[in-house]
């Protein structure tokens, strides 16, 4: 596998955490739970960079607000059907807040969609798709800001030529 790393804007924020079983005698390691987290720029990045505004704006425009809000059911979704409990937190609530504490910043996605780059548009929106796709989890938000976001790239570099 491959990954890109923009030099200019940071990679978006990830974790993973595995609780695993080790065999002591045959030294066999079995994962019994894997947990995989990526920050709310799902619900914020694809918006802002589309829409060409600041993630505060996000908040001003109600449309944008439920995509944010769709964006981020989504997400809860394929969480839930891989069995992680995000009952103790309200995700949409959780991105408005990073959307508002963040106001006047232009995202990551939004500043490599100016430049003609690359963006983490894959490592977001398309996982989200791929996982909810493997879980049979419907994600159409998420699909179509994924290929939306690829199609405004692809346009601009077309266009920085």
């Amino acid at each position: 596998t491959a990954s890109y790393v923009s030099m200019d804007s940071p990679p978006p924020f990830a974790g993973q955490f595995a609780e695993v079983l080790v065999d002591i005698e045959t030294g066999q390691v079995t994962v019994v739970k894997l947990v995989m987290a990526v920050d709310c720029g799902v619900a914020i990045n694809p918006i802002t960079a589309l829409l060409k505004i600041t993630n505060g704006q996000i908040l001003t425009r109600p449309a944008a607000t439920q995509l944010s809000g769709d964006l981020a059911r989504e997400v809860a979704a394929v969480a839930a059907a891989q069995g992680i409990d995000l009952s103790h937190i309200d995700p949409i609530a959780v991105s408005q807040g990073v959307a508002e504490k963040t106001a006047e910043n232009h995202s990551s996605m939004y500043q490599d969609i100016q430049r003609g780059a690359p963006t983490e548009i894959d490592a977001i929106c398309g996982a989200v798709v791929k996982t909810g796709g493997r879980l049979k989890v419907p994600t159409p938000v998420n699909y179509v800001m994924w290929q939306l976001v690829n199609a405004a790239v692809q346009g601009e570099m077309h266009e920085n030529r």
